[in-house]
């Protein structure tokens, strides 16, 4: 137990959430929440055809009467939890949703899709939507970082285990639990929380499950504090609590809840412009603008090194060479996706399931990623080395804000990819319109009822590489 007077930090996390109100929030967090939200389910839409399989299970027994919570693009009624499941499967299905660095974790999709669940269920306003989505973004950014670059490395996925306290705590704001039941919630969660990184080596799929998983855990968490079920009050800091059991080290509590009322941490997460680990999104924009403006032939190039933080080639998948047996592994590989960007100038997910184009494989076995630890995060060098002895050096230095988009430039994502969406664009239009309305007039079940299907429509089908490739 903690010692006599020590703050415990579930207790404090709880009492944050349960306190914080909107009239908290200043105007440039609110406006990056809606943001976040018009990101996070404008890339749901589009994944949703990648994981029916997944959606399919987690809608077999819908709820036949009484009040539920429904999935995107299919309407069903299911339970808050399946519906958080669903959705956020859907959500990280092409892992373009948001990332908060820091923390190396997708916030957004744990917590978004079980806040919307549990909002759509319970018909709660917009304003109170906003507040929970704010406290689920602080809480799990605070837990991570710091500690992401330490259990990572052990095998731990950030996502799963940071994301899921954040999203429970964003669950208990939704459902206005009190200071002790939060804490209960979130305390629950460090006993539930789970994700390995395995499968970005591996070539599976269950680094999409993982998020679900940990969206449906945040709803079970609060639901069950709410009905009474408490949780270890040092369940963080203890002996064989959180902290020691993932990072091997106690965590310094004091320091924490001082970050914890701190800076918000919503100004540095960031969106991904393609559909690829945030780690490969510079080389990946990089090598695109490479082939803009130089026209190299493939078959030209001789040797390509990618330089990268010896933090992220140390990620799993990153620098791993071999049979790609996965889109999963081929958004991780650095080596294949900047083959991809200098061999046809782009990239769509649909270049990561069609992995035997024979120029682009030979292109990435010619290509090594090696660790500069000289480079601050998300900066990289692209040394690029031609037949006829010339050299491309590209290096890219980043500011720290290359992927903080705002609402016209999140616009212009999703219009790039209005092809791949499970509904029609308009159907996007509508949800912006909405999104921006949530502190007026707007509730969340608006924005569950703007993604669902409407009778006349039929759901755009996954192709075939999707339907047999995305084992979820």
């Amino acid at each position: 137990m903690s010692t006599r007077g020590q703050k415990c930090l579930g207790t404090e996390l709880g009492r944050y959430a349960a306190a914080l109100r909107f009239d908290d929030l200043p105007a440039d967090v609110i406006e990056k929440l809606k943001v976040c939200i018009f990101f996070n389910l404008g890339i749901a839409i589009a994944g949703a055809p990648l994981v029916r399989q997944g959606v399919g299970v987690a809608t077999r027994f819908p709820t036949a009467d009484g009040p539920a919570a429904r999935v995107l693009v299919v309407g069903t009624r299911v339970p808050p939890a399946q519906a958080a499941f669903a959705n956020a499967l859907m959500m990280h299905a092409r892992a373009q949703d948001d990332f908060q660095h820091c923390a190396n974790a997708h916030i957004g999709t744990v917590a978004t899709p079980a806040i919307l669940a549990l909002a759509d269920w319970h018909e709660s306003d917009g304003r109170s939507f906003l507040a929970a989505n704010a406290v689920a973004y602080q809480v799990a950014t605070i837990l991570g970082d710091g500690f992401a670059a330490i259990t990572t490395p052990r095998g731990f996925r950030a996502t799963g285990i940071y994301g899921t306290p954040g999203a429970a705590a964003g669950c208990a704001r939704i459902l206005g639990l009190n200071e002790t039941q939060a804490a209960h919630a979130i305390g629950l969660a460090a006993s539930l929380a789970s994700g390995i990184g395995q499968p970005w080596v591996s070539g599976s799929m269950e680094w999409r499950l993982q998020i679900a998983h940990a969206s449906r855990t945040a709803v079970d968490c609060a639901l069950l504090a709410q009905a009474g079920l408490d949780a270890a009050p040092d369940a963080y800091e203890g002996r064989y609590g959180f902290y020691m059991a993932h990072a091997g080290t106690a965590p310094r509590v004091e320091e924490m809840l001082a970050r914890l009322y701190g800076p918000w941490r919503t100004e540095s997460i960031g969106f991904k412009p393609l559909p690829v680990c945030a780690i490969n999104q510079g080389p990946a924009i990089n090598a695109i603008e490479v082939q803009r403006t130089t026209r190299i032939a493939p078959e030209q190039i001789a040797a390509i090194e990618i330089q990268l933080p010896g933090e992220d080639v140390a990620y799993p998948g990153i620098a791993a060479t071999g049979p790609i047996r996965s889109a999963g592994e081929a958004l991780m590989r650095s080596a294949f996706v900047v083959a991809v960007c200098l061999s046809k100038g782009c990239l769509s997910y649909t270049d990561l399931e069609i992995r035997d184009d024979p120029k682009v494989l030979a292109l990435a076995e010619r290509t090594r990623v090696v660790a500069n630890n000289e480079l601050p995060p998300l900066s990289h060098v692209l040394k690029i080395e031609v037949r006829d002895h010339s050299l491309v050096e590209r290096p890219f230095q980043a500011s720290g804000r290359e992927f903080f988009l705002g609402r016209p430039e999140i616009r212009m994502v999703l219009h790039g990819i209005r092809d791949e969406l499970a509904l029609p664009f308009d159907r996007i239009d509508m949800l912006e319109d909405a999104i921006w309305r949530l502190d007026n007039n707007t509730r969340p079940i608006d924005l569950v009822s703007l993604l669902v299907q409407g009778e006349g429509e039929r759901r755009r089908p996954p192709s075939a590489s999707s339907l047999q490739k995305s084992k979820n």
